[in-house]
């Protein structure tokens, strides 16, 4: 996937894309051992022990997402994933949870105009005869904001449940700076060097990198983006 990116963009062009944050699969799987974890949306049970180290390949889950994906999938160490991506001539120029990314993204103006145009959101409260996507208790953040602003106007926003599926994911983008999509350094040594750091377990996923975002601190977050007022 990597060669086929850079090989098809220019210096200066962008890869950009989503992948599962391993970061938030294991801070969540640890608040819920030896179960599975998610919301009415998805559901995930880590097949390996999230206590131990996590190996760079094969940390095995199960992962169902509501009418997308119901399948085996494996974590991706996004460290191993920069580096092979630089061996391609990609630099990474952006690495964010989606809920990191929404919050800083929905304070331009231009980009809740997108959200806007693409109905991104869930109007809330909902028109006369409209059923809201999840279950009511799933839109108490809205009711707090509307209710905190004495706001009577209409919010767009997203279920509880919902706003947990998306924030299990984290958005990247990776510039061309090469010319050529191919390792910069293709020789014996350096094949070397690969197998012998891919190959050893790593501690730093669950260690150094993992972060405290929790789904259950940022219901207020969720009710930000209004369609009358972008």
């Amino acid at each position: 996937m990597l060669k086929n990116a850079a090989e098809c963009l220019k210096p200066g062009g962008y890869f950009v894309g989503t992948v599962p944050d391993s970061n938030q699969i294991i801070s969540r799987q640890r608040k819920h051992p030896n179960v599975s974890f998610g919301s009415d949306v998805y559901r995930i049970e880590c097949l390996f022990d999230v206590f131990g180290p996590i190996p760079l390949f094969g940390a095995k889950y199960d992962f169902n997402l509501e009418g997308v994906v119901n399948c085996p999938e494996f974590l991706v160490h996004f460290g191993l994933f920069e580096r092979i991506a630089g061996e391609f001539g990609l630099k990474l120029v952006l690495k964010e949870n989606f809920k990191l990314f929404y919050e800083r993204k929905s304070k331009d103006h231009s980009a809740r105009q997108l959200l806007r145009r693409m109905n991104a959101m869930e109007t809330y409260p909902p028109s006369e005869g409209v059923d809201t996507v999840g279950q009511d208790a799933d839109y108490c953040h809205a009711e707090a904001y509307l209710s905190e602003h004495q706001n009577n106007e209409k919010l767009g926003t997203l279920s509880k449940a919902e706003w947990e599926a998306i924030t299990l994911y984290q958005v990247f983008a990776f510039e061309k700076v090469k010319g050529k999509g191919t390792p910069a350094d293709s020789s014996n040594n350096s094949n070397s060097t690969n197998r012998t750091s891919c190959s050893s377990p790593n501690k730093r996923l669950a260690e150094d990198s993992l972060d405290s975002v929790s789904s259950d601190s940022s219901d207020s977050k969720l009710a930000r983006t209004s369609p009358d007022n972008t």
